[in-house]
């Protein structure tokens, strides 16, 4: 579940796991061995291999129809294909060893082009390259069956379906991987969308606030323009609202974050606010926002080979941008916790568990507001 945090009262709720994490990470793992030699697979697992296949698309309850008409070949994974713009969906019927009884079963699954995963009709969650995972079942009984189907459109050309395990990990895990996902925290702020825009071949001066920039074209996010060697001006007004995802602007800090082709210089009401030389960079535009003055972005946008651009631009408060950094920071003791529950083959179930615990507790204490 995505979880927006919109004030001071979740925030207060962040650190307050963030210090617990410290103090218990700190005590429960850090405190263990220099060094662990772990085996092999420090938990059961089943690695996927031979499935049915079918190229074409087909309606969910077509794929997991009994006694389907359909068509269905048999193929490995790690098999590549290149039929562009096509969707393959691939089936396979699984029942559970002995070996996984009691545990949570973990499915990890990988596809280069990105992947829908479906267990018995449902949607459980999609892959792609570097991730992809789900829990197919709490608390696992010996002999259940399941079907499992994944989606698969072939968007690049080149395709494949690189990894299916069932991973049987201790009991707890289902219940701190649902608790992981409430700190997704996904909000971008606003987006600046629309610009005046004007290529210039020299260096010339920033046009101030009284500049007509009526002759100049307009153009929205994602601009590009060829030449090497020159650079373009982008002009806009930003009338602040009263707030930015749930965060009061009035007096308060505002943070942009840019992206340019190649790279290029910030002025903020005629003022310089930064000159960077990387396609990514952000700075404070302001320190006390005033929602009845607008503020006027000047960039000056430096094309060095190839063609030069504006990809993106947005503004947060600067509340909300520290918010994140803590979010990140407990996100990753989470993730370390993660990393000792799977690699550890008899794992405190107890650390999990707490965690888990305080992540519900600290995060659904209170309605957020």
């Amino acid at each position: 579940m995505k979880r927006q945090f919109v004030n001071s009262e979740t925030k207060r709720r962040i650190k307050s796991i963030t210090l617990v994490f410290l103090f218990f990470i700190s005590n429960q793992i850090v405190a263990q061995k220099d060094l662990i030699i772990q085996p092999t697979e420090s938990h059961p697992i089943i690695e996927l291999d031979q499935w049915k296949v079918h190229m074409g698309d087909l309606t969910v309850d077509q794929v997991f129809e009994t006694n389907s008409k359909t068509k269905w070949e048999r193929e490995s994974i790690g098999h590549i294909w290149r039929e562009k713009n096509q969707i393959k969906w691939y089936k396979k019927e699984i029942t559970l060893p002995d070996s996984f009884k009691r545990r949570d079963i973990v499915m990890e699954f990988r596809v280069t082009c990105g992947g829908s995963i479906f267990v018995d009709g449902k949607k459980m969650f999609k892959s792609n390259t570097s991730n992809g995972s789900g829990i197919l079942v709490n608390n696992a009984k010996a002999g259940t069956k399941f079907t499992i189907a994944v989606k698969v459109k072939n968007h690049s050309g080149s395709c494949s379906f690189i990894q299916a395990d069932l991973i049987a990990l201790p009991h707890g895990y289902a219940q701190f991987f649902s608790s992981k996902e409430k700190l997704v925290f996904n909000s971008k702020g606003i987006s600046i969308d629309h610009w005046k825009r004007k290529l210039f071949d020299s260096n010339e001066d920033i046009p101030d606030l009284s500049y007509d920039d009526s002759n100049w074209e307009n153009v929205s996010i994602n601009d590009s323009w060829e030449g090497e060697n020159k650079h373009a001006w982008y002009r806009t007004s930003f009338k602040v609202p009263k707030e930015i995802n749930g965060f009061n602007t009035q007096g308060r800090a505002l943070r942009i974050s840019l992206r340019t082709d190649d790279h290029g210089d910030l002025f903020v009401n005629e003022v310089i606010k930064i000159s960077a030389h990387e396609k990514r960079f952000e700075t404070i535009i302001t320190t006390s926002a005033d929602i009845e003055k607008p503020i006027l972005l000047a960039l000056k946008v430096y094309n060095n080979s190839g063609s030069g651009g504006l990809a993106g631009a947005s503004i947060i408060t600067e509340e909300e941008y520290q918010l994140k950094s803590d979010l990140r920071d407990v996100v990753s003791r989470v993730d370390r916790v993660e990393r000792y529950f799977k690699s550890n083959p008899k794992p405190k179930v107890k650390i999990v568990t707490y965690l888990s615990n305080l992540i519900c507790f600290k995060l659904d204490e209170k309605p957020l507001s």
